[in-house]
């Protein structure tokens, strides 16, 4: 998390991502290459899934087609909960979200467990949409 940040924060590729998630045709006409900031994103993007899937089968101890789909739809809430776009949030929202799942199948049931991550993402998006550390944003027009 922290190398990420640093890297979108404090790097000239991680400016040049922001300028391009922001609006692509103008940073294209200040100089930069948004076809190769697509192409670092995607690869960085791809890095990190390839770790988790990693980890996710290590944990499991198998592997099959289905195996991270479970985990892709608790990070998407993980994501969600914590704020989109703000890693920190992520990461706090993938804590959150272990913690009530632990809790929750510790003392309500066990047979519930993934269930509780869609009683949390609704809960969020009913109560902050924008998620804990989340910011609203406006829309262009």
């Amino acid at each position: 998390m922290v190398l990420l940040t640093i890297l979108i924060k404090f790097t000239r590729i991680g400016k040049a991502m922001r300028a391009t998630a922001q609006d692509m045709h103008m940073a294209q006409l200040v100089g930069v290459d948004v076809n190769q900031v697509i192409s670092v994103t995607f690869i960085i993007g791809s890095a990190l899934a390839a770790v988790g899937g990693v980890l996710i089968c290590s944990y499991m101890g198998q592997i099959n087609y289905y195996i991270g789909f479970i985990a892709g739809i608790k990070a998407f809430v993980a994501a969600v909960l914590g704020g989109i776009g703000s890693i920190p949030g992520a990461v706090l929202g993938s804590f959150v979200l272990g913690w009530t799942e632990s809790l929750g199948t510790g003392y309500i049931s066990s047979d519930y467990e993934d269930a509780f991550a869609f009683i949390i993402l609704i809960l969020i998006l009913l109560i902050k949409p924008d998620g804990i550390l989340g910011r609203s944003q406006r829309q262009k027009v």
